[in-house]
């Protein structure tokens, strides 16, 4: 949760099922620019809301592995 919102478009994060589930939404629905994005959760609030959670619950994964280790 404490990486960069850009780190999903970084090489490594490539493969990763969070990710590619959230690049793929965005390439369906068509948001490529923040304006659109706005839009889009202007007239559903939750639009994306699974996708991003998904990427998210990686990231707590590999805090909370550190954590505990």
């Amino acid at each position: 949760m404490s990486a960069p919102p850009e780190s999903i478009f970084r090489r490594e994060a490539f493969g990763q099922r969070g990710v590619e589930n959230l690049i793929s939404k965005l390439k369906i629905k068509l948001i490529n620019r923040f304006a659109m994005l706005r839009m889009v959760w202007k007239a559903n609030p939750r639009e994306l809301c699974s996708e991003i959670l998904d990427w998210f619950h990686q990231h707590f994964e590999k805090i909370w592995l550190q954590m505990l280790g």
